[in-house]
């Protein structure tokens, strides 16, 4: 492999290589949430995989409008 994805110079500056680490973490966090939330869809209420994703995507967008006002469940 000759080149990288990620080109040293953006992570020897200690705020570039703070903020990439952050970014990496909140990713890593949203596709674990994501996955449980597919999995619970489907194991738990017992939904078929396209139920499931087209549950996700129509609710989505409601619980962003939500949130603001209301707060988390928990």
């Amino acid at each position: 492999m000759s080149r990288r994805l990620l080109p040293l110079l953006i992570v020897r500056d200690r705020v570039r290589a703070g903020a990439v680490l952050i970014q990496a973490t909140i990713g890593a966090v949203h596709i674990g949430m994501t996955l449980y939330l597919m999995f619970h869809l489907q194991i738990v209420l017992g939904l078929s995989p396209l139920l499931a994703g087209l549950a996700t995507t129509i609710t989505a967008p409601v619980a962003a409008r939500l949130l603001p006002t209301r707060g988390p469940a928990c």
